[in-house]
């Protein structure tokens, strides 16, 4: 290498070798050379680096055991995500609908005389908890096959107003403790999959509603450049600053008694942002404790544009 430097006048970057202690040690090293001219441009010498790389090379090796470990943890996740959420499937359908029919043949009996009472609130009991089952592994089965990559979207134009009056109008056909309305929301045309969308935005506007005891919960929509922007906002109990950016993790969620008061497995936000990445789009959330949460979603604009103008909508 040396005689490389001064003979030829070339550099070398970046040789390993191992050396032998005295004591018996091995160490890595790397050496790197240039050589210097005069200034006929002559090799007049040369310079030599030598650096032990011994506590480098062990780190690279413990930082690829551990990213190897973690893709094989997240494997065995996922696989026991997409193995349990089968399996429970059928059997939740199962509960589920014989439940609700035993609840509507008690609801029946109830207006002859006949059946009320106690059966009747076990029965609605275990509809509704079957019900939360079927939609836990529902959730499951859907954030499986979004970490495994095997969601096939639909992407089409995509009318984002008429999407969120239909959405506002399926969530305030549901029991809420405040309303739900569209405001300002512009002629603005997504190039987006509209079932996952309408899924997704459905999701932000219940856990916005579940939080939210006094004032309200708006979306609406307008563009921003090449980009969509729908936005929920709501009055609820807000998020602290230290968890907000772990809202959007699986099985996330923050240890605030009224949140603990409410069942979930912490997987909505989980999914909305993953679906809405998978439609190359974005999710950003603003939250102040007792004032109030908002999320945007930002998706592509649909390429054959969007009217212009102004719709207001309300429900």
């Amino acid at each position: 290498l040396i005689d490389g430097v001064l003979k030829s006048g070339s550099s070398f970057d970046g040789s390993d070798a191992e050396v032998l202690r005295a004591s018996g040690e091995v160490r890595d090293i790397r050496i790197v050379g240039s050589p210097i001219r005069n200034s006929d441009g002559d090799v007049a010498g040369g310079v030599l680096t030598v650096q032990d790389i011994t506590e480098a090379r062990l780190a690279e090796a413990l930082s690829r055991r551990a990213r190897v470990a973690a893709e094989e943890s997240s494997r065995i996740k996922s696989a026991l995500i997409a193995t349990i959420s089968h399996e429970l499937r059928t059997p939740a359908g199962t509960i589920h609908g014989f439940a609700s029919m035993l609840r509507d043949e008690l609801r029946n009996l109830g207006e002859d005389g006949v059946g009320s009472g106690v059966p009747l609130e076990f029965a609605e009991a275990i509809a509704t908890r079957a019900e939360d089952l079927v939609r836990l592994v529902g959730d499951l089965t859907e954030l499986s096959q979004l970490e495994t990559g095997s969601v096939a979207l639909q992407l089409a134009d995509v009318d984002v107003a008429d999407l969120l009056v239909d959405c506002v109008k399926t969530v305030a056909a549901k029991p809420a403790a405040v309303p739900v309305r569209v405001v300002g929301c512009q002629n603005v045309v997504a190039r987006a999959d509209r079932q996952r969308l309408r899924h997704a935005l459905e999701r932000i506007l219940a856990n916005a509603l579940k939080f939210t005891t006094e004032g309200h919960v708006e979306v609406g929509c307008r563009p921003v450049a090449d980009r969509v922007c729908i936005e929920v906002v709501d009055t609820g109990i807000g998020i602290d600053d230290d968890v907000l950016d772990e809202v959007f993790a699986a099985f996330s969620q923050e240890a605030h008694p009224l949140r603990r008061q409410h069942d979930g497995a912490g997987l909505g936000l989980a999914i909305v942002r993953r679906v809405i990445e998978l439609m190359a789009g974005r999710v950003e959330i603003e939250s102040e404790k007792g004032v109030g949460t908002t999320v945007r979603l930002y998706l592509p604009v649909s390429e054959s544009g969007s009217d212009s103008g102004a719709r207001d909508a309300a429900s």
